[in-house]
């Protein structure tokens, strides 16, 4: 049993930071989360001791632009939001690198 909880944003920041710090520390880990989802999850959950749910993706990026680029997640608008209206996309653009 973990001793973080999924749902305290403080242990979620907890977890964060220890899993962070050890993908600074240690290279073969660093490259092993950067090439594996399931493996960077699961590394989440057992170095950061916190309960990661099932359905939660963990990626891992380099740091440059270049590699950032390489994601987009997007909060999808609701769906009573006009389609036939502009749009302001970076709205809904979560997570990576925004397009400038």
């Amino acid at each position: 049993m973990a001793k973080r909880n999924w749902n305290d944003h403080a242990d979620q920041r907890a977890a964060a930071e220890k899993f962070l710090k050890k993908t600074i520390a240690d290279k073969t880990f660093r490259k092993k989360v950067m090439a594996d989802r399931n493996y960077a999850r699961e590394m989440f959950k057992k170095v950061g001791d916190i309960d990661v749910p099932a359905n939660t993706e963990v990626i891992c990026l380099g740091p440059s632009t270049q590699e950032r680029a390489k994601l987009v997640v997007f909060a999808l608008p609701e769906t009573t939001v006009p389609a036939d209206k502009p749009l302001d996309a970076l709205k809904y653009w979560l997570a990576a690198w925004e397009p400038y």
